[in-house]
């Protein structure tokens, strides 16, 4: 079976353009593909046996730590969706709104920036 070169490139041409177009900060969506593409990059460098070169092994090092950010950003996300969907299933008090839709005093620490800032670097 012969190589498909283009197949073996889509992973790190589809992670580059999602880095590209990325929102600061980004969206749940955004966040998600970002870590699946960069997975898919991580096998596919390690398929061909690419992971033992200097180039690859420095890249694959910058994405473990952006995965690991985007994961937090990611968990967040989720517990957060969770939360409001929670809130509205058991009908619960105006107390817990912060939760889902924080106001400005009552802002939660946001993991996004440091994530776009590190992923465009």
């Amino acid at each position: 079976m012969a190589l498909d070169l283009n197949r073996a490139e889509k992973p790190v041409r589809k992670l580059r353009k999602l880095l590209k177009k990325m929102s600061n900060p980004p969206t749940p969506e955004e966040v998600h593909d970002f870590r699946t593409n960069s997975r898919r990059v991580d096998a596919t460098l390690k398929a061909f046996s690419l992971d033992s070169e200097p180039s690859s092994r420095r890249l694959l090092k910058r994405l473990a730590r952006l995965r690991k950010r985007a994961g937090k950003v990611r968990d967040m996300d989720v517990l957060t969706d969770f939360a409001s969907g929670l809130r509205e299933k058991m009908n619960a008090p105006a107390c817990c709104s912060s939760i889902s839709e924080p106001d400005d005093k009552n802002m939660p620490p946001n993991f996004a920036p440091p994530f776009v800032s590190a992923a465009r670097s």
